[in-house]
């Protein structure tokens, strides 16, 4: 006969028939259940679900057998769940869903549970009555009581019911006993189950029995040495060790953390508190319970947003970069529009609360936290790039991080990678190695105490790779934004959230950064300064420090202009200012020595001005170290002036070119790299092609030889760019024309004579003009570089873009007599020589 009920569909739990359970229920439809069943005084029908996580199930969702429920007591709860006390009576299938809302309705219809053979299932009474003592001796979870219960039952039916509910058995096997209809068959599925079950409770049993055994000596150690802790407590030798742990626990009271965290040293202060304080691992755990309580968790520093402030910290700590400053200055807009829309949120959890004391995910139900000082904080912030300022030493890269820092009001911390080769450095050690500690990462965050610093990984190019690993694919997790919320130390083994840093690399150059790591950065390209900015430099920022550092701010003391840019010139040579700081600093400590002398002659003239002059630099420095190349004084065959880049800034490069009697053989001297020795090849190739052209027999290279040779040989020498230079002097050579030399030229060439593009104009550009150079041959595709070359040099400079050889030897070369050469010493013809340069070219 079929019956009308409301179901209660159940979680992680399946209820048999004469057994009484507790429920804890929280859904909506399940309250509305059970209420519908104590106003009409019906029972209700309890099924469980197929998947826990399941929400609001529905009929696909639930078995078709469950068990008619009798509600016995139902208490409201203050935070809205209802714990309801329910008996199960017998089984029943689902043959139909009424409805579902408000509450799930179901046409249900009794099992018969009447055995298929008697006799068989009161002969399996006894075994399992037997088995059931065995198995409640060896699970001490059983109480007793149920054990007197079950030897009473004389019940087939009733006696697997009650049996089935106390084993430990998945959700699953429990389903299928209770869709088992037949008493007798249930009984010999229980039978198995539980021979099954002792076996592995006896293998439990002697494992513990062994492992006691074997820990008699240990425990005797324990208590030998807690005597020993006792005598030496009386003795006045040591203090408390429970104090300590205590003082543990109240600093981890207070201390904001995240959840793991808290809970992994909750776990190793307990397994502290064990451990005998001298044994070797109690000093292991000791420090790791220090680092985890000494990081700023939680702890962030409010960023500034004021551009104006950030603009003007820049400008007041850095001359010139004006590119640099402005991208850090969108940077920094970025990051400040970001923290505008942060919002600080306290992080509570609240469960999806559901029946049998369970949340949401079947897990167990937990109230609010009440964790004093674990306020967690969520703050939002822009996943913009990693920068990486890359260039020459001593232009500011890692002052420009300081002042980055200071702009945003954000701690600033640096961490040098140069020579790091080995992958712990960044990652951290495992705390089971003698002496472990955590990587360059976690050790900065512990100096800094923020947890959103600006973090500048300094020389991130130096790092090498040998058989302990490589450090920069473990910095490919620490600089990707979407990875580092969840870095890992190998130390810690707890995620510590990096998204809050703002991360500066600097690198001298990007040859040697591998390319997945590269791909994470955004290059910001710092050049050399020129002449002019370090003369600014040291007049606005190096004299006054280095005044002030070697305690003459008293004295009157005045820098010439012309003894400043006299040591830029001849005494240093680099891309950067520290050489020159370096300098002043040595004519301070000079004139600061002869201060002395004086004071000691007692002389009373000790507030006299010094004035440093040019002549007072090359009497205080000594011998000019360096000289810039300049222009040869008269025009010249066979002489060009080229134009080279170097780390250190620009230069004037000679290329000078003879002819010899010979076989053909071209000769290249002045220690010179492959692609330059290729540029000579070329070069040679191209003029031999236009012979015709040049009014030079068409075998001409059989008869000589060709020497082409660059100055400084000590000097190595490499690079493309030079190619322009070595045509101009080759063809000079040969045609005997003199080179114009206020005029000096950069540029690749082909075979077919085309001028290609070049880096370092500017660079090569000053170094021209301080030559003395008054003309600049350059590539037309570098048209675009010009615009970055000061006023102050470009107004005393003729700029000549080329795009072909041709343009450049009418420039460099004699004009009247390159057109005489083109038009004379080739075909007579102009038409026959406009279609010999057309074919040429093509």
């Amino acid at each position: 006969m079929s019956e009308v009920s409301p179901l209660l569909p159940l979680r992680d739990l399946v209820v048999f028939p004469y057994m009484m359970m507790p429920l804890f229920v929280g859904r909506e439809r399940s309250i509305n259940a059970l209420e519908d069943a104590m106003n009409k005084r019906v029972d209700i029908v309890l099924a469980a679900q197929k998947e826990a996580k399941t929400k609001n199930p529905g009929p696909k969702d639930i078995y078709s057998v469950g068990t008619v429920g009798t509600i016995i007591q139902l208490l409201r709860l203050p935070d809205g769940t209802v714990k309801v006390l329910v008996e199960g009576k017998h089984r029943v299938r689902i043959k139909e869903y009424i409805e579902t809302k408000p509450f799930l309705s179901v046409c249900v219809e009794k099992i018969n549970e009447t055995p298929k053979n008697p006799l068989e299932a009161k002969a399996l009474v006894r075994s399992v009555k037997d088995a059931f003592e065995g198995y409640v001796k060896l699970n001490k979870r059983i109480p007793p009581e149920m054990l007197m219960r079950v030897t009473t039952i004389e019940n087939v039916s009733e006696l697997a019911d009650i049996i089935a509910a106390q084993l430990n058995l998945k959700i699953e096997d429990k389903q299928k006993i209770l869709e088992t209809s037949d008493p007798g068959l249930r009984l010999e599925e229980l039978l198995s189950m539980m021979t099954s079950e002792i076996e592995i409770l006896e293998v439990e049993k002697k494992i513990r029995s062994r492992v006691k055994r074997q820990m008699e000596r240990s425990q005797k150690e324990y208590y030998l040495n807690e005597q020993m802790q006792a005598i030496q407590k009386e003795l006045g030798e040591r203090d408390d060790f429970n104090s300590d742990i205590l003082e543990l626990e109240e600093i981890l009271d207070k201390k904001p953390m995240s959840k793991e965290a808290r809970t992994k040293v909750k776990k190793e202060i307990k397994k502290l508190r064990l451990m005998p304080p001298v044994s070797a691992e109690s000093a292991v755990i000791r420090n790791y319970i220090d680092w985890v309580i000494s990081l700023p968790w939680n702890n962030f520093s409010k960023d500034k947003s004021n551009l104006s402030y950030a603009n003007k910290i820049l400008d007041q700590n850095h001359y010139g970069l004006e590119k640099v400053k402005e991208r850090i200055l969108e940077h920094l807009a970025v990051e400040c529009i970001s923290n505008e829309g942060s919002n600080e949120k306290e992080s509570s959890t609240k469960p999806n609360e559901d029946q049998n004391g369970k949340d949401g995910n079947g897990g167990i139900k937990y109230s609010k936290s009440k964790i004093k000082g674990s306020k967690l904080v969520k703050k939002v912030g822009a996943k913009g790039p990693i920068l990486c300022l890359v260039g020459p030493p001593g232009v500011g890269k890692t002052s420009l991080g300081k002042s980055m820092a200071k702009a945003m009001g954000k701690n600033f911390v640096r961490v040098s990678l140069g020579g790091v080769r080995d992958e712990a450095e960044i990652r951290g050690h495992r705390k089971t190695y003698v002496g472990a500690m955590p990587g360059k990462i976690i050790q900065a965050f512990k100096k800094v105490e923020t947890s959103n610093p600006l973090f500048l990984l300094d020389e991130i190019d130096k790092m090498s790779t040998d058989f302990r690993g490589d450090p920069s694919s473990a910095l490919l997790e620490v600089l990707d934004p979407e990875q580092n919320a969840f870095f890992q130390d190998h130390y810690l083994e707890l995620d510590y959230d990096l998204s809050k840093v703002m991360f500066v690399t600097t690198a001298n150059t990007t040859h040697h950064i591998p390319g997945p790591l590269i791909d994470r950065m955004e290059i910001i390209h710092v050049e050399g300064y020129t002449e002019n900015e370090k003369f600014h430099i040291a007049k606005k920022y190096l004299i006054p420090k280095q005044l002030k550092s070697n305690g003459l701010s008293k004295y009157k003391i005045k820098f010439l202009a012309d003894s400043i840019k006299t040591i830029i010139r001849h005494y240093t040579r680099e891309a950067g200012v520290r050489g020159l700081d370096r300098q002043i600093s040595t004519i301070y400590r000079k004139v600061a020595k002869e201060i002395m002398i004086e004071k000691d002659k007692k002389s009373k003239d000790l507030s006299k001005s010094f004035l440093i002059d040019k002549e007072m630099v090359k009497k205080l420095l000594g011998t000019q170290k360096f000289k810039h190349n300049k222009k040869a004084g008269n025009n010249e065959i066979g002489l060009t002036n080229g134009m080279a880049w170097t780390d250190t800034g620009g230069d004037l490069l000679s290329i000078e070119a003879s002819v010899l009697p010979g076989t053909g053989k071209l000769t290249i001297t002045g220690q010179l790299g492959d692609v330059m020795r290729e540029s000579c090849t070329a070069s040679m190739s191209y003029v031999r092609s236009r012979a015709l052209l040049f009014g030079l027999d068409k075998e001409f290279y059989q008869k000589i030889d060709v020497h082409v040779h660059v100055p400084e040989g000590a000097i190595p020498k490499d690079g493309p760019s030079a190619g322009v230079a070595i045509v101009t002097s080759i063809v000079s050579a040969l045609t005997k024309i003199k080179v114009n030399q206020s005029v000096s030229m950069t540029g690749e060439i082909t075979l077919r004579g085309r001028v290609l593009e070049i880096g370092g104009l500017k660079q090569k550009v000053l170094a021209a003009h301080r030559g003395g150079i008054k003309k600049i041959i350059f590539p037309k595709d570098n048209e675009k570089d010009v615009k970055d070359i000061p006023e102050d040099v470009a107004k005393d400079l003729e700029f000549e873009p080329v795009e072909h050889v041709d343009d450049v030897l009418v420039c460099a070369l004699n004009m009247d007599k390159v057109t005489d050469l083109f038009k004379t010493r080739t075909h007579k013809s102009s038409g026959v020589r406009a279609q010999y340069s057309k074919r040429m070219l093509q």
